[in-house]
Order: C-alpha cells, then sequence, then structure tokens
C-alpha cells in the first residue's frame, strides 16, 4: 500500500474560480487523490502502519512514499520519523511537515530539525502561515535569536514572529525600531509600557499611529486617561475597550468613572459586561452598577416545569401576529412554546425551529428553515392572514411560508405553556399579540422597539391592533408557579420611543444617501476596502463576517440595518466570542476554531490568535455583533453614496 503513495507532481495548475488561488489540476490533482486514499487507510491501522515503517521492506522505498505513512501516524509517533526523513529528501520540507515537527518538538532529533527550520527564512514563514495549529510557547526558545538577529535586515518578518511566539524579551529591541504602526501594534501586544513613547505620537502622529499609540497606552491606564480630553470619540471607545479588557485597568476605568474623569454615558452595555468578566466581584464595580439602572431590564424567566407558563387566556379569531423575542436553553424542542391551546395550535420550536402545529389533522402548517440558536436573544414573529397563511419572521425578516392555511378561531391560548411533558425553558422578553397580519415592513420597522403605547407613533400605523402586550422591563400578570419576572443585565438591545425618533431620523438620513443619485460605485469600492477587512468579496478580503459577494441582492434597506444597527438582529454564528484568560485579562473575536487543546480568534487587522486551553478560564459567546457600531461616522455624504453604489452593484 505504501508503495501506492508515489511524489505529488507540481504541475499541471489552473486558477480557482473560487478564490483565484492556484491549484492542481488533471495527473497532479489524481496524484493527490491516490495519495490522500493511501493515508486514509493507513491512518485506519496505525498499528500496522508502525510496524511497517520499522520493517526491513520500508528501507527499500523511497523517502517520498515513507513520509505518507509517517503522517498517517499521530504526531509525537510520526515526528520523530518524519525528522529522520527530512534529510534524504531532494526538496525544502512542505508545510505538513514542518507543522508534524512543530507539533511535537520534545524529541532530540525533531528539534534539531527544527533548529535548521528556524535559520531560513522559508522555514520562519512556514511556521508563521501555522502558528494557530500548534503550541508557540515551545518553540519561542528556538524562535528567539533568529528575531533578534532579523530586526535591523527583515523587520516585518521579525515582528511578525515576535508577536506570534510572544517573546516579551525582545521588547526593548522593539522599541529602538524607527516609530511605526507595526512597531506600535508589536509594543502593544507585547504589553509595553513605554509612555514617553506613545505620548508624543498620540499628539503628533499620523491617524494610524495615534490610534496605535493609544491602543497601546491602555497598559498604562493612568497615563491614558490624562490624555483624554485630547480623545475623539471613535479613540474613547478603543481605548475604553481596551481598558475594560485587563484586570488593573479596568479597575482604575471604574475609579475614573466614579470620580468623574469618564462620564457615566460614555459606557455602555457591552462594556460593562467586560468589566463584570474581569472584575467580577468588586465592590467599587458594585456600587457603580447600582447606580446605573439602565444596564438591567426585567425578562420572563420560564423554568422548564410543566408550571412554566403565563395563564393568559387569549383568543384569535381571523388575521394576527404573535411575536415575542426569545432566549431559550439548550435541547429545545416542541416543549418550548410561545403560544399555545390543547388541540388547536401550537406555535413551538421542534428541533429547534420555528413551527406552528394546528390540530384537526393538519399539523405543521408552517416550519423554519432555520434552528435557532440556544442561549441567544432572537426575534421571532408568527402571522396568519384572513384566509388562514401562515408566515414565519427570524429577526424581522420573513424565513418560511406555511404550506396549509388554517382559518379557523382559536381559543384559550396560554404564553409559554406547552402540550407535552415539561414545558419551556428560556426567557422572553417584549411579548406581542395583533389581530392583524403585520406585514413585512411593518415587522422589520418595529421588531428592535420597546415601550410602545397608545401614543407611540409608528411609521408602520396605529396601535389600535395590538391586543396583548408585555413590554421589556414590565411585570407579567397571571404567571404560574415556574415563571416569574427577573432582571437581568443579559437582555435584547431594543429601542425606546425617544430614541427611536432619532433612530428613525438617522436611517431616513442615511437612506436618502444611499438612494442618492451620482454614486461612483468605483470610487465606492476604493472606500470598501475598509469592508473587506473583515468580509470577502469576489474571492478577496477577511473571513470573519458575511460574505459580501452578492450584497446587492439584499436591498437598500438590509444593509442599512446591518450597518447602522448591527446589534439589533445579528447572525448567530457572527457574534463576538469571548475568552476570559486566567491573567485576568479579555480575547475578544471571532471564533475560527476550537479543539480540545486550543482556540483560535480571529480579530480584523492581525493574524489569527492561538489561545491554549491552560490559558482559558471561560469561553462564551456575548449579544454583540463582531460588526462594530458608528461606522457610518468614518464616511462624509459623498462616500456613504458611493459606498452603497458599490455595494448595490455585488451581485
Amino acid at each position: 500500500m505504501v508503495a501506492l503513495a508515489k511524489p505529488s507532481l507540481a504541475e499541471p495548475v489552473m486558477a480557482s474560480t473560487n478564490s483565484g488561488r492556484s491549484i492542481k489540476t488533471g495527473v497532479a490533482y489524481e496524484r493527490e487523490f491516490e495519495r490522500y486514499l493511501v493515508r486514509l487507510f493507513l491512518e485506519q491501522n496505525p498499528a500496522v502502519t508502525a510496524a511497517f515503517l520499522d520493517s526491513e521492506k520500508a528501507a527499500a522505498l523511497p523517502a517520498e512514499n515513507l513520509l505518507v505513512a509517517c503522517l498517517a501516524l499521530p504526531a509525537k509517533e510520526s515526528a520523530p520519523r518524519v525528522a529522520k526523513l527530512l534529510g534524504g529528501l531532494d526538496r525544502a520540507p512542505n508545510d505538513e511537515e514542518i507543522l508534524r515537527l512543530a507539533e511535537a518538538p520534545d524529541d532530540p532529533a525533531v528539534r534539531q530539525a527544527l533548529v535548521a527550520l528556524v535559520g531560513k527564512a522559508e522555514g520562519l514563514q512556514a511556521l508563521l502561515r501555522q502558528q494557530t495549529r500548534f503550541d508557540s510557547r515551545a518553540l519561542a526558545p528556538l524562535v528567539v535569536d533568529t528575531a533578534k538577529n532579523l530586526l535591523p535586515t527583515d523587520s516585518a518578518l521579525a515582528l511578525k514572529l515576535i508577536v506570534a511566539f510572544d517573546l516579551k524579551e525582545l521588547e526593548p529591541s522593539v522599541a529602538a525600531l524607527p516609530v511605526d504602526v507595526a512597531v506600535l501594534t508589536t509594543l502593544r501586544q507585547l504589553g509595553s509600557t513605554r509612555f514617553a513613547l506613545f505620548e508624543p505620537v498620540v499628539k503628533s502622529g499620523d491617524a494610524a499611529q495615534r490610534d496605535a499609540a493609544l491602543a497601546a497606552l491602555v497598559s498604562t491606564p493612568d497615563r491614558l486617561l490624562g490624555l483624554w480630553p485630547e480623545m475623539n470619540a471613535a479613540q474613547r471607545r478603543t481605548a475604553l475597550a481596551g481598558m475594560a479588557s485587563q484586570t488593573v485597568s479596568a479597575a482604575v476605568l471604574v475609579a475614573a468613572v466614579e470620580d468623574g474623569r469618564i462620564a457615566k454615558e460614555e459606557l455602555d452595555g457591552s462594556l460593562v459586561e467586560r468589566l463584570q468578566a474581569v472584575l467580577k466581584d468588586d465592590v467599587g464595580l458594585k456600587t457603580l452598577l447600582e447606580s446605573m439602572g439602565g444596564f438591567f431590564a426585567s425578562v420572563l424567566s420560564l423554568d422548564g416545569t410543566d408550571a412554566a407558563w403565563i395563564d393568559s387566556r387569549l383568543s384569535l379569531a381571523g388575521a394576527f401576529t404573535v411575536e415575542s423575542w426569545i432566549k431559550l436553553a439548550p435541547g429545545m424542542g416542541n416543549k418550548d412554546s410561545l403560544l399555545s391551546g390543547p388541540e388547536q395550535l401550537d406555535i413551538n420550536f421542534y428541533d429547534g425551529k420555528l413551527r406552528v402545529w394546528v390540530g384537526g389533522g393538519l399539523h405543521d402548517v408552517v416550519v423554519a428553515s432555520k434552528a435557532i440558536t440556544p442561549d441567544a436573544w432572537t426575534h421571532v414573529a408568527v402571522t396568519r392572514d384572513v384566509a388562514g397563511n401562515f408566515q414565519l419572521y427570524l429577526n424581522g425578516e420573513p424565513n418560511a411560508a406555511g404550506t396549509v392555511a388554517d382559518p379557523r378561531p382559536y381559543t384559550d391560548l396560554a404564553v409559554g405553556r406547552s402540550n407535552v411533558a415539561l414545558g419551556t425553558n428560556g426567557q422572553f422578553a417584549e411579548y406581542r399579540v395583533w389581530n392583524t397580519c403585520r406585514s413585512a415592513g411593518e415587522i422589520r420597522a418595529a421588531f428592535d422597539r420597546t415601550g410602545l403605547s397608545a401614543t407611540t407613533t409608528l411609521a408602520t400605523g396605529a396601535l389600535a391592533s395590538l391586543v396583548y402586550y408585555r413590554p421589556m422591563g414590565g411585570e407579567w400578570d397571571a404567571a404560574q408557579a415556574g415563571a416569574r419576572t427577573v432582571r437581568t443585565m443579559d437582555f435584547p438591545d431594543l429601542i425606546t420611543p425617544d430614541a427611536a425618533v432619532a433612530l428613525d431620523e438617522k436611517f431616513s438620513h442615511y437612506r436618502a444617501l444611499a438612494e442618492a443619485p451620482g454614486g461612483d460605485a468605483v470610487r465606492g469600492q476604493v472606500l470598501g476596502a475598509m469592508c473587506m477587512g473583515c468580509h470577502l468579496v469576489k474571492g478577496q478580503g477577511g473571513q470573519i463576517g458575511p460574505n459580501l459577494s452578492a450584497a446587492g441582492a439584499m436591498g437598500t434597506e438590509s444593509l442599512l440595518r446591518n450597518i447602522l444597527t448591527p446589534n439589533a438582529a445579528m447572525e448567530p454564528g457572527y457574534r463576538v466570542f469571548r475568552a476570559e484568560l486566567t491573567d485576568g485579562s479579555l480575547r475578544e473575536g471571532f471564533l475560527a476554531s476550537q479543539d480540545e487543546t486550543a482556540v483560535v480568534m480571529r480579530v480584523p487587522g492581525s493574524e489569527d490568535q492561538r489561545i491554549p486551553r491552560d490559558q482559558i478560564r471561560r469561553g462564551s459567546f456575548t449579544k454583540r455583533s463582531l460588526m462594530p457600531e458608528g461606522l457610518e461616522l468614518s464616511f462624509t455624504p459623498e462616500q456613504w453614496t458611493d459606498l452603497f453604489a458599490w455595494l448595490k452593484s455585488l451581485r
């Protein structure tokens, strides 16, 4: 079998139609597939493979064949074998072979091979390409001298190595380099406290250098606060996020808010969440939170028992709409119900998907196309028109239309009551029942609003049809034993009537600019480079946010909503992942991957970060989107029009 694993072929190749990268084709592709099949078989039989490699038959085979067999074994067993075979090749080792050595560097033969590799630029680049796939701490002593020697001749490569292998001992050497964004960023990531270096850059550097220097000053929070009056709003947001992510600076931040150096109004929910994660039961933070009641809201909590429901006794006839924000526990199913009446109607979450079940032999009349994410706030809505046709909405957008109509009336309906054993396990907020079939535009316009009343003005019409309403922050009457109102910081980010007026004006302003004639898509594409730091467009860009290659099909309204209110309703996969580290600090970003040994996080503007599990105290998703707020402030009116001309051209 091993004899069938012939060497790879370099050609022929072609450009990928997806990414534009060079990929093998023809006989070169077929050879790779043959090698894959051989390795698959060997991986399924590791004991036999190891015994063969130790036999006389193996000694007669070329090194290329034997490497396929070696790589089929677990890392610690195969790394010494790979190290021994590399010397017999007439080519440089490839990325996978180098990775195998990096995965098991303790063996003397492996370590010797790694020493040779880090002495060459090609070996260093290979390690950097795969830095998230091995524990860099074990290799740091091997790299430190090479990185130091590279600083005068190839500082770009040296700085990448210093960050990737966390070479804090080289911080003085980095600080001695001419100041630029790369140097400042490296010093920040090393935790440098060189205020005397950073302060002049903050006051006189270009915009990019100022921002990098401010980010670095988080390590000297008292000095950073001295520059507070000179910072603009965006710089203050960056500084606050950094300060709230480390124990010492977070305590300084709380003290600064208490003594008035930082206004309470500059804090938001996400910052308070970070402070709680870092400072835990800190007395100063508790005192601050007690004075900031706006960070808490009341929601309905259902404990998953048979008594987890509200005796609402609702009746629905003709057209209606039922909607609410929900956060359900893992393992959701048809025991988790939004509204139901025995043998009549059950709006539940069977298999994690919003569905409408009706009696009379019809059963499932509509089921959502995708599942709800557990432990995350999601807006759900169900409408029925006068003919009995159902429509489902998720986060303000249409999701699925019913296949069967049911115009019959439903009576004695209860919020949260399950028609099967056990009950709803989760939380509800901003629960509404209307006696009309709300349109898609009406649902989209009001799904993220709260505090509706008879005097509330909605662009979508009057509130006379709102027949049952329990706003977020309000009390729930007729609660059974398994249902209660709780105060929490984890609630959906909804908009009050006063804030809604300002937001509507903001949307009107930016909508007019987005639809204004004369936008230049070519100029907009240049501005779109900011978007491509996180988003893929036609195979180019980052891989943090959703692919924007067909953004034009989303429509202006959806694009505006995603940019102007990114936290109102986000795709679950694009929530911020937070790692609380054992040293008391936080790391936040996109969860790129994870396994039993490490978590890999992706942050805009930097390389993927591998965080070993033994450095993580707790990992969780926040309720915030990876899409930052306030991006619109970065553009002039003309640039906004150009940007949307480009976005709408993407099909």
